[in-house]
């Protein structure tokens, strides 16, 4: 399909859109990075856009089930295809072990993992055994 094939399908530019495209560049033209940096600026974050979006979709389902008495199928796989995007761009939860390790390895590129603590049956102060292991470990190397 040509540009011009894909320009029929979009009404045409109004004022504000050929100044917005003039301040901030075409929309082709806005990477995901430079996109997120202008929202930021104007204090809106994409996880906000996304949570009000499911939000909207959740009253639709239920605006249209006390009315006919069904859920509408399309607005179901949207909240399903939301909320699993969700869960993708959630932090993966890793053992202290497995996070470790990660920290003092280069080559990983992960920046979404996040450490799992388990504080709920320790005393202020107190460390698991694994815990103590890593940090004598540590300590050693530091000695050497």
């Amino acid at each position: 399909m040509s540009n011009k094939e894909a320009d029929k399908k979009f009404p045409p530019k109004t004022a504000n859109d050929e100044l917005f495209d003039a301040i901030f560049g075409r929309d082709e033209d806005i990477a995901e990075k430079l996109g997120e940096e202008i929202m930021d600026s104007y204090g809106v974050s994409s996880e906000h856009l996304v949570e009000s979006l499911k939000l909207e979709i959740q009253k639709r389902i239920k605006e249209s089930r006390d009315e006919t008495g069904a859920m509408p199928a399309e607005l179901v796989a949207m909240l399903n295809n939301v909320r699993a995007y969700q869960k993708e761009k959630e932090p993966k939860a890793v053992g202290a072990d497995e996070w470790i390790s990660q920290i003092f390895n280069v080559s990983s590129t992960s920046s979404t993992v996040q450490p799992v603590y388990n504080l709920r049956t320790r005393d202020v102060g107190m460390l698991s055994e694994k815990d103590k292991k890593i940090l004598n470990e540590m300590i050693a190397e530091l000695e050497e």
